[in-house]
């Protein structure tokens, strides 16, 4: 399981409770555990692993300070049922496991019947369809970098900006569109035109906590907001380690049907890649476009 990556009913923590930037118990972190267990519970379920990292590595859960595996497992139970409920553990199981010598918690969450809340405020959590399988792509990443741009291949240094002012964001939606509108492909943000690797770490800590998945969530809703219902069964986020930043990966599968952004004046436009930019399509060349492209395998359905 751990080897096949994140997906939409797995997903790693490295601890529990503590932050490992600080060394010390972070009611942040707690809360991260609680959305994920209560986003499996109101979605399809899932698997929570405690003490592996992003990538797949195993960092044990020494790092929690809990005395032995049964405080560890009391503590789980008790911020459970104190901030979800106590109907809630009745559909959580939970055990210890060894994982390339580390030990490691693995919570196995099953769909509740009844939607579950998450603190005093009543957050609801689901997982989105953006939650795929974590991309493992390796070297691909660094070869398709090295390449540049293409009609395939779009660089972008930010998700959203540091000041939040949108044009970022509308910019990394109009290239989506312009990849699921043309062959597929990639999408990477948080590298320079010139190909090199300004990463978007700033960014998360600046506009998201430093939470990856908040940033994931984000992007999930601007492209429901903003985009063709449908579209996001396309797209697939995920973050990966690139020269010592961190960057977003967003594989776009092409779509068979055409996919439109919402501008900033409430009209809708049709992108399209030509070469390494994307261009938006005027009218009269919007069905031109759509009957002169070889639709690639998987994009035979439509996502309606």
């Amino acid at each position: 399981m751990i080897a096949a990556g994140e997906a939409n009913t797995v997903e790693f923590m490295p601890t529990l409770r503590v932050n490992l930037r600080t060394g010390e118990p972070d009611k942040d972190m707690e809360h991260e555990a609680l959305k994920n267990i209560a986003a499996f519970l109101n979605t399809d379920g899932g698997t929570l692993i405690i003490g592996v990292n992003d990538y797949g590595e195993p960092l044990g859960l020494d790092q929690d300070g809990f005395t032995n595996e049964d405080e560890t497992e009391q503590y789980l139970c008790n911020i459970v049922n104190n901030q979800i409920g106590t109907g809630a553990w009745e559909n959580i199981n939970v055990e210890f496991a060894s994982y390339q010598s580390k030990r490691i918690l693995v919570i196995r969450c099953m769909k509740s019947s009844d939607l579950v809340y998450v603190g005093k405020d009543e957050q609801v959590y689901t997982r989105t369809s953006l939650w795929a399988p974590q991309l493992r792509l390796g070297d691909e990443v660094t070869e398709l970098i090295a390449a540049g741009e293409s009609k395939t291949v779009e660089f972008k240094e930010t998700l959203r900006g540091l000041r939040g002012d949108g044009k970022p964001e509308h910019a990394v939606l109009k290239s989506i569109a312009g990849l699921l509108n043309s062959d597929g492909g990639h999408l990477f943000v948080g590298i320079r035109d010139d190909g090199g690797a300004s990463g978007i770490d700033d960014e998360l800590k600046s506009e998201f906590k430093n939470s990856e998945d908040e940033a994931l969530q984000y992007l999930a809703n601007v492209i429901k907001d903003r985009m063709t219902p449908g579209a996001s069964n396309r797209v697939h986020p995920a973050f990966h380690a690139h020269r010592g930043v961190r960057i977003l990966v967003i594989r776009c599968d092409q779509s068979p049907d055409q996919v439109t952004v919402r501008e900033t004046d409430g009209s809708f436009q049709v992108y399209a890649r030509r070469g390494p930019t994307t261009t938006p399509l005027k009218p009269h060349e919007v069905l031109p476009h759509f009957t002169s492209r070889v639709l690639q395998p998987g994009a035979t359905e439509s996502d309606e």
